[in-house]
């Protein structure tokens, strides 16, 4: 499984403090001055991130700058409108980090407007060991192209202790992959001038999504969920080889310390669903500005080694008065909309009983980004009562209401008795449904 498409890089963060427990020969590498750097229009942010955890005696210890960039103008990509997002991380500013690991990695995400489908992803990562790897999301056939670096081979197995061997084994370049790399990759100068630097790794069927976004495009979506603690919204995306799931929930609001500065903040945590099996726990938690921009100000990452914190410098919040919303269409999108709800009732005296029917129905259309199907459900009722005895039915008729799983009929049908004396109450039902394995029994009494 190769390294790619991890949550704001988690391979390349772990590898960085993982560095702690061996030593590196520091390599002289290109400065990016990350901190520094202005941008007209559009929008970065730059933070730090710091580390602690066994590496460290668990004391907290600043590793790298990190970045996030969003750029103002759209663009086309493969005739289809996008926006550019950037992730930057450097350890230039951070001696020990710098002599353990010098690391400088980017990942390049193209995304359409409405955040929603991711198209392209590009990483590339300078450090003791150099990777680059690529994300097409191929849309007009629903899949999901991997590309990877080519390497160098030889036959020769070898030992650990052959650096002066006087007759090294002869080095060789990969053939290519299955598939020939698209154009739109094909930018990067020829390795011995004959070599493209990225071949044809792999491909995934997505065939029953419409929409997929990478971990770094799920950052920003992320922004714009809405405040109501009882709604989420779950994004398919893509992660290494493999699509995952994972659901933003709102926490509610928290201050954040900023350079000595308590701002209030909106706490938001993404957590990877049960979907398709997954443990359902915490994975990120960000806490956003309370105000129209929703800047990040503040990550958190626990890891099985530690925990990792990214706090924005305040220059940032400074620097960035603009939106990005020239690009990027931000808002929270609804759950469901284009509502329609309606029902009836009727009731009668029929000789010693009174008698009673009630119909509804109701329809809405789920939000695309929810992967479900649109909620059109209709039911029915009946009821006769007579002296202490109520006597009652109902049928529930909700399709594929709120499923993934297209053309599935989910049927509910509910009887049930019950009795009201002068000082208890009691009542027996049972129902039947298709949404689930088992049929259930209630059998109750009540003292006022």
């Amino acid at each position: 499984m190769h390294r790619r498409n991890n949550l704001l890089s988690m391979a390349v963060i772990l590898a960085l403090v993982s560095a702690f427990s061996a030593t590196i020969n520091a390599t002289e590498m290109e400065r990016w001055r990350l901190a520094e750097t202005r941008v007209d229009g559009g929008e970065y942010l730059v933070y730090r991130l710091s580390y602690r955890g066994i590496f460290t005696a668990f004391v907290w210890k600043e590793l790298a700058d990190l970045a996030l960039i969003a750029g103002q103008r759209p663009i086309n990509f493969e005739q289809q409108p996008g926006c550019h997002l950037q992730l930057k991380l450097s350890t230039e500013n951070y001696a020990v980090a710098e002599v353990l690991r010098p690391t400088r990695y980017q990942r390049h995400s193209i995304v359409d407007p409405g955040l929603q489908r991711a198209l392209l992803i590009e990483e590339i990562e300078d450090s003791t060991e150099d990777e680059q790897n690529a994300t097409w999301i191929n849309w007009t056939d629903k899949r999901i192209e991997l590309f990877r670096q080519r390497r160098q081979i030889t036959d020769d197995a070898g030992f650990f202790f052959d650096d002066d061997d006087p007759y090294p084994a002869d080095m060789e370049w990969e053939e290519d992959g299955a598939k020939p790399l698209p154009d739109f990759l094909n930018t990067w100068p020829l390795l011995d001038g004959k070599y493209t630097p990225l071949i044809y790794d792999k491909s995934i069927d997505i065939s029953d999504l419409e929409s997929l976004l990478d971990p770094l495009s799920l950052i920003f979506a992320a922004r714009w969920q809405t405040d109501d603690a009882s709604q989420y919204r779950v994004f398919p995306v893509t992660y290494e080889d493999e699509v995952r799931y994972y659901r933003t929930h709102t926490l509610g609001r928290e201050d954040v310390d900023i350079a000595g500065a308590r701002l209030p903040a909106h706490k938001l945590e993404i957590k990877r669903t049960r979907l398709e099996g997954a443990e359902d726990k915490g994975f990120l938690i960000m806490w956003l500005s309370d105000d129209e921009r929703r800047i990040p100000l503040q990550f958190e990452i626990q890891t099985k080694v530690g925990k990792i914190k990214i706090h924005i410098r305040p220059e940032s919040l400074r620097n960035n008065r603009s939106n990005i919303e020239d690009c990027i269409a931000t808002g929270s999108p609804q759950l469901a909309s284009k509502n329609a709800l309606s029902g009836a009732q009727y009731q009668q005296n029929l000789g010693g009983w009174v008698g009673g029917v009630s119909g509804g129905h109701v329809t809405a259309s789920a939000d695309p980004i929810t992967e479900r199907a649109d909620l059109n459900s209709w039911s029915i009722g009946g009821e006769l009562r007579r002296g202490r005895f109520a006597f009652g039915t109902a049928y529930v008729w909700r399709g594929d209401s709120n499923l993934r799983t297209k053309n599935y009929d989910q049927e509910e049908t509910n009887i049930g008795i019950s009795w009201r004396g002068k000082k208890w109450r009691a009542a027996l039902s049972r129902s039947h449904t298709t949404s689930s394995l088992h049929n259930y029994k209630l059998l109750e009494s009540v003292h006022p």
